[in-house]
């Protein structure tokens, strides 16, 4: 089977907004470079992207290991620190200040993909029940 072009996520994800504003904080493993702070765009159990400042784009290069430092899922009191991540993208845009910060999980705990399955889990049954009272559907 040919999957190239084809969507090749295994896990749910939900997706944030900047103005929701939910910090977090990276921090490369292995290197005297400060933590990188950043605001949350997406998560899924398999990773997470995060909107950062332009100019962290020099600290940091597809492949690296970092650490998330903190991250308080909202609306809960689950928070994930001390996770390793490894980059696998990061996009530049021209005009704007910020970069987007791909990261796949490296060997999370069955705790922290437990937390963020149910996370997830609960997200997508909130936002199917406003859809549904609502009367509409959202296609993104």
């Amino acid at each position: 089977m040919n999957l190239e072009g084809q969507e090749r996520r295994e896990s749910k994800r939900v997706f944030f907004d900047l103005e929701d504003n939910i910090d977090v904080t990276l921090s490369p493993a292995m290197s005297s470079i400060k933590a990188i702070p950043g605001t949350l765009l997406s998560l899924s159990t398999g990773g997470l992207s995060v909107a950062a400042d332009k100019n962290q784009r020099k600290n940091i290069r597809e492949g690296d290991t970092l650490v998330i430092v903190n991250l308080k899922l909202p609306d809960t009191a689950e928070t994930i620190a001390r996770i390793e991540v490894e980059v696998k993208y990061i996009i530049f845009y021209k005009k704007s200040d910020r970069i987007t910060i791909g990261c796949v999980f490296r060997k999370p705990s069955a705790l922290v993909t437990q937390q963020i399955e149910k996370f997830i889990n609960e997200r997508v049954e909130a936002e199917t029940e406003e859809e549904e009272e609502s009367g509409g559907i959202t296609v993104a």
